[in-house]
């Protein structure tokens, strides 16, 4: 018995191509191009999955460049700041260590299909998503599965579907909608690279998607690499390198948001290409009001000195986005930026003379939050012959000035940190989850935490919550032992409190090939609860009753208020109704 899966649609959509090279030149308007979309449900997903396993290729090496681009000089001139030495910056610390988790349990294991996995996930209100270069998973938030289909099979019936990797994830709290996006690629030449989006029509990933494949390269010299998303009320922004056999420049799409949403007829997008930067980052907007979104990259590790970020922002009307440089912003604690050497074969292992790739420092997350950007990446230490690579933080206004900034190093204990992302809750509260690895132990997950009132510039020790279990090394031929290269960490949309991160993990191999797992853990962050209320009116006539709704924040369990001038003059109700003034007067409530 055959069953019939719709998948395919095909609309024109208007593209407005842009390129620029960061001085200003105005965006060069080229051609338009086609898209395709369809909408399926993720039942006829999981069909398609059940009847069609065998389109999970077995033993892939995740494409991605490995080639050390040209250093792109720094302008003084575009140097916006540059930090005095810091507090609490510099020595070893003796700290308490961050919270143990509440929760913790596996995402998914390695099926061997795929080096590296590319570890992403994402926390929803019911839902817990994990996307791998493999499998996508959809669970409860207790742990138990609900669905898990091969990653291609969830893009079947789209141009590109056979060819996606790298999956980014997150889950938009405002608007209560998952959203993935990965890029395709295929060879040899000409390169018919795509952008894939999908976003689902509810909160329940469960349900309907709504899916897209966009031209990666209208030229299709360039495949699509490292991608990285943010949004805002307005776009959706994706990032990516386009490379040849190196980076050749960046891409931003700006997509119109609501439209993708909307499932819209036409989709509104623009594609910048950026000349002066690799690896860019936008940023997770976390203020449904916040117009702009945006944008950080690495921009050299040790230069005179100092180390750089560079930050940009796209901004405008959401249907004529514009990308504006902000500057360099730079800190005088130099790092080295490449483990390039072997193959980039960088963290020990215990059990094992074989090494794990670690990649590069470039960005991978940011996070836009109170008007303030939080940013991570790991780093090679010391600057000029590098021994470790630790987790480096940090903590900008939207102007690039320094407003935190530090280190989780493990030198002291011959600890070696990759692959980190950052979270930040309503709180202000910081959590990063990262990989750890040392000559003594297999490689794990571990995080660290800081309370928004802890001391600037300052972690809480490292809680390493999943240990490895085997030396682990996996080439599928090829010259590097690929480990990452992608980590998650979010705040529960639930409260805007909780910290969820995923992270890999070295796993006890089933049969004669190592294996890698990953691993979900939340911390649960008790908040004291603020006090905000509201009334139906504030200015009351005379021998008139006011009612009054509690509006606080964090859940709290007891109220209690005064009420000056008013009849009665306390209560404990949350929301007291029918308080009376029976006097003219200017009167307080707490």
């Amino acid at each position: 018995m055959s069953k019939w899966i719709p998948y395919l649609l095909i609309f024109p959509v208007a593209l407005v191509i842009m390129a620029t090279n960061g001085n200003g030149q105005e965006p060069v308007a080229t051609e338009t191009g086609p898209v395709f979309r369809s909408k399926v449900s993720f039942a006829d997903i999981e069909e398609y999955d059940r009847l069609y396993p065998q389109i999970s290729p077995r033993g892939k090496r995740i494409k991605n460049s490995f080639v050390r681009p040209a250093p792109l000089p720094i302008d003084p001139a575009d140097i916006i700041y540059q930090s005095p030495k810091l507090e609490n910056v510099g020595e070893y610390i003796t700290k308490d260590s961050s919270p143990a988790p509440e929760i913790d349990f596996q995402g998914l294991d390695d099926n061997g299909n795929s080096i590296p996995p590319d570890v992403n996930g994402a926390v929803g209100p019911d839902h817990l998503m994990v996307t791998l270069n493999t499998q996508i998973r959809i669970m409860d938030r207790t742990g138990t599965p609900i669905s898990t289909v091969v990653t291609e099979t969830f893009w079947q019936g789209i141009p590109g579907a056979g060819g996606v990797f790298d999956p980014k994830i997150y889950f938009d709290p405002y608007d209560q909608r998952w959203i993935l996006a990965m890029p395709s690629a295929s060879q040899p030449y000409p390169i018919n690279t795509k952008l894939m989006v999908a976003v689902s029509e509810t909160a329940d990933p469960t349900g309907h998607w709504f899916r897209y494949s966009f031209d990666g390269d209208p030229n299709d010299l360039l495949w699509f690499d490292y991608p990285n998303f943010g949004f805002n009320k307005k776009w959706l922004v994706v990032a990516g390198n386009m490379v040849e056999s190196v980076p050749e420049h960046a891409v931003l799409y700006v997509f119109n948001k609501q439209d993708l949403y909307n499932y819209a007829y036409e989709i509104n997008y623009s594609r910048f290409e950026i000349f002066d930067g690799f690896g860019l980052v936008p940023a997770v907007t976390m203020d449904e009001e916040e117009e702009d979104v945006y944008v950080v990259n690495h921009a050299g590790g040790d230069v005179g000195g100092y180390g750089y970020l560079n930050l940009r922002r796209v901004t405008g009307e959401v249907n004529d986005p514009q990308v504006e440089d902000i500057g360099l912003s730079g800190v005088p604690y130099p790092w080295n930026e490449w483990s390039y050497f072997d193959n980039g074969d960088f963290a020990p292992q215990l059990g094992s003379d074989e090494k794990l790739n670690t990649v590069d420092a470039r960005f991978e997350n940011m996070v836009f939050r109170n008007n303030k950007l939080w940013c991570v990446h790991h780093v090679y230490l010391p600057a000029e012959d590098p021994t470790r690579s630790a987790v480096q933080w940090w903590e900008l206004s939207t102007d690039g000035t320094i407003v935190q900034w530090g280190r989780e190093d493990g030198e002291e204990e011959g600890m070696v940190y990759a692959f980190a992302s950052i979270a930040v809750n309503a709180k202000e509260d910081v959590m990063i989850g990262y990989g750890s690895f040392s000559e003594e132990q297999y490689a794990s997950a571990s995080y660290s935490f800081r309370y928004a009132d802890d001391p600037p510039n300052t972690l809480l020790g490292r809680y390493q919550y999943k240990d490895g279990l085997a030396p682990y090394y996996k080439t599928f031929g090829g010259a590097r032992n690929r480990w990452g290269d992608y980590t998650a960490t979010c705040v529960d949309p639930l409260n805007d409190l909780d910290f969820w991160t995923i992270q890999e993990y070295a796993e006890v191999p089933a049969g004669a090939q190592d294996e890698w797992g990953v691993w979900w853990a939340k911390v649960n962050v008790e908040a004291m609860p603020e006090a905000l209320f509201s009334a139906n009116i504030t200015s009351v006539p005379v021998g008139s009753g006011v009612n009054f709704f509690d509006n606080s924040k964090y859940e709290p369990d007891a109220w209690e208020w005064i009420f000056e001038g008013g009849t009665p003059g306390t209560s404990n109700e949350q929301n007291p109704e029918n308080i009376i003034y029976e006097a003219s007067g200017l009167y307080d409530v707490t």
